[in-house]
C-alpha cells in the first residue's frame, strides 16, 4: 500500500510513514492522542519542508526532495531503533 501512495502521491507521501512514529513518541501508543499528534505533526513536517525548500538555491527545490532528505535518515533510525528493540 505504501508504494502504491508514494506512486501516486511522489514523496510527500513520505511524510506519512515518519509522523506517526515520531507523534508516538511525544503522546505514547494511544490512538485518542496519536492520531490527530499525527496529522499536526505531518502539517508542521510538510510547513517546515516547504519554507526550506523555497529559500534553497537560486530556484528552489521540489518540497519532496527536502522531505526525502530530511525523512530517510529519521525513518531509518527509527526502524532500526524498534529493531534492536524487537529482539531484547
Amino acid at each position: 500500500m505504501t508504494a502504491a501512495v508514494v506512486s501516486f502521491c511522489g514523496t510527500i507521501g513520505f511524510i506519512e510513514l515518519v509522523g506517526p512514529h515520531i507523534a508516538r513518541i511525544f503522546v505514547g501508543p494511544e490512538s485518542r492522542y496519536l492520531i490527530p499528534a499525527s496529522a499536526a505533526f505531518g502539517a508542521v513536517f510538510l510547513l517546515m519542508a516547504n519554507s526550506v525548500a523555497s529559500v534553497a538555491g537560486q530556484m528552489g527545490l521540489p518540497v519532496g526532495v527536502v522531505s526525502a532528505i530530511i525523512g530517510c535518515p529519521l525513518f531509518l533510525f527509527i526502524l532500526l531503533r524498534m529493531r534492536k528493540s524487537a529482539w531484547a
